[in-house]
């Protein structure tokens, strides 16, 4: 966990996702892995018995757990688990709150002086355009989007508002990208 931002602690993730707490609340949660593949400072998955079973051998520093689940050798007083109704709805939370917290600022808005965006092109005022990114004409760019250096948007293309492209992505003619994308090279 040396370097790793915490997400929270495992009694702020107790309050947020409305779970019980059986253990520690002041453990920092900085990830969230399997059950195999989890280490100090992470938090893992258990919504059945099944991966009950494997929470002895994990090193998970916690676990969101379903009620109705039991958990066999659990020791409350150096892990914690986070009792929840229902452990996928809660994961689908807890993925909010980690996007929330620890996503990367978005940039200010703006087209870069080193991006070339044609003029027949439109791009919101809340869009950021970064260095070396290129748009075509036609191209409709969304409120608040963000268009990574070196990113290609070709002709027609429209992007929805609050996406993402990061660095290096290309987006051929006429696609078309609803609101609330990422997208990765």
């Amino acid at each position: 966990m040396k370097g790793q931002t915490a997400l929270a602690t495992t009694g702020e993730l107790a309050t947020a996702l409305g779970a019980d707490l059986v253990g520690p609340a002041d453990l920092a949660i900085s990830g969230i892995e399997t059950l195999e593949s989890a280490g100090p400072g992470t938090l893992a998955f258990i919504r059945s018995s099944k991966y009950a079973a494997r929470w002895p051998e994990s090193r998970a520093s916690a676990a969101l757990v379903t009620r109705d689940v039991k958990v066999p050798g659990h020791d409350p007083s150096g892990r914690a688990l986070l009792i929840v109704d229902d452990a996928d709805l809660a994961m689908l939370e807890l993925l909010k709150i980690a996007q929330a917290r620890l996503a990367p600022p978005r940039p200010e808005p703006g087209v870069h002086p080193r991006a070339e965006v044609d003029r027949g092109a439109s791009v919101s005022a809340s869009a950021t355009v970064g260095a070396f990114a290129l748009v075509g004409a036609g191209a409709e760019i969304g409120e608040g989007v963000v268009v990574g250096p070196h990113s290609i948007i070709a002709e027609g293309v429209r992007v929805g508002d609050g996406t993402t492209l990061h660095a290096r992505v290309t987006l051929l003619r006429s696609t078309t990208l609803g609101m609330g994308c990422e997208l990765f090279p």
